[in-house]
């Protein structure tokens, strides 16, 4: 069972948050014309954090969630206004993770990488909308947004696990054959054969792709 950290310093946090917004609002255009892509995360302490330990802190929550909305609208609209100035194709999107909120990001393309980031993820078999009431700390802002449902899949090889020699102890051979069947062979939904190799396929998230016209 995962355990949740408390998350104090209100103030201190609020202010994090705002300055990650200030520091984002430009968009690098040397890095983006020469990579041609560019992307701006949740990078601000504690939500950033890797977990090493079975406790993590929680999703973003009331003052802390409306604010991350907000700088995400506000990193979104700067950025378009920017790449509207380049007088090219872009592909500029926010990505919303249902199930991993402190994951949802700002992304921009060009050139080439516009169709990548297109595709990067499937379509559901499902046609639903998003459910502002489930959103109702920001419901003001999510209807300014159009959003589209899109599924994060994740490939996982048919031997993915290994055998027990393969690992240090048996202890640890034990603890990841649990954690595989849990999260891979109890909700993989199909296995694709792919240049010769067996993956299973397993939908990691819903991810409400977000755009203004």
């Amino acid at each position: 069972m995962i355990k949740y950290k408390k998350i104090r310093g209100e103030k201190r946090r609020i202010r994090k948050i705002k300055q990650w917004i200030d520091d984002h609002l430009d968009l690098d255009i040397a890095y983006l014309k020469r990579y041609q892509c560019e992307y701006v995360k949740f990078w601000v302490d504690p939500w950033d954090r890797l977990s090493l330990t079975n406790s993590q802190y929680p999703q973003p929550q009331g003052i802390y969630k409306e604010l991350f909305f907000n700088g995400l609208l506000q990193i979104y609209m700067s950025w378009k206004e920017q790449l509207d100035f380049l007088d090219q194709p872009y592909y500029l999107k926010i990505w919303l993770f249902e199930n991993d909120l402190k994951r949802s990001q700002v992304v921009c393309a060009i050139g080439e990488k516009i169709e990548y980031y297109q595709n990067l993820f499937e379509k559901p078999l499902d046609e639903t909308s998003l459910s502002i009431v489930e959103w109702q700390e920001v419901s003001d802002m999510m209807k300014k947004v159009n959003w589209e449902k899109k599924i994060e899949i994740t490939l996982y090889e048919r031997d993915w696990l290994g055998a027990p020699s393969d690992y240090k102890t048996q202890k640890n051979y034990e603890d990841t054959k649990k954690w595989f069947n849990n999260n891979v062979i109890e909700k993989y939904r199909e296995v694709k054969r792919i240049d010769g190799d067996e993956y299973y396929i397993v939908e990691t998230d819903n991810v409400w792709i977000g755009y203004i016209l």
